[in-house]
Order: structure tokens, then sequence, then C-alpha cells
């Protein structure tokens, strides 16, 4: 298992931001007869993703609504 760990999103969003981009993340999994990685998104990651969207997009738009006013 393979932690997920990014300093922008750190500085800029905190743990929130945090928890939820390592949340969102696709986990791997490693077939044990031909050692082939594959990638799978759980339903809890997509909820995460989905939440991590919507916060970096309502920060975006007060930033630019308080640029533009």
């Amino acid at each position: 298992m393979t932690k997920h760990f990014n300093p922008w999103i750190h500085q800029l969003g905190g743990w929130l931001l945090l928890a939820l981009y390592g949340g969102s993340r696709k986990k791997q999994f490693q077939c044990v007869q031909c050692d082939t990685l594959f990638e799978w998104r759980s339903r809890r990651s997509k909820i995460f993703l989905m939440v991590l969207i919507f916060i970096v997009a309502w920060i975006l738009a007060g930033f630019l609504a308080a640029v533009l006013s």
C-alpha cells in the first residue's frame, strides 16, 4: 500500500484537501500469478474525488469573484 502526499496541496489547502486528495487516488493491486499492477477506483475514492473537485471549484469561483469585482 502506498501513501500519497502532495506538498503543494498540503501548503495550499491544509489537511482537509490533503486527506481528500489521498482518499481520491486509485488503489493498486498486483496479480499474484503474473505480477501485473492494476489500478481500481473504489466507491469511497470516487466520492472523495467529487468532494475534492467541488471544494476546489468553490475556492476558484470565490477567488475569481473577488478579482473581477
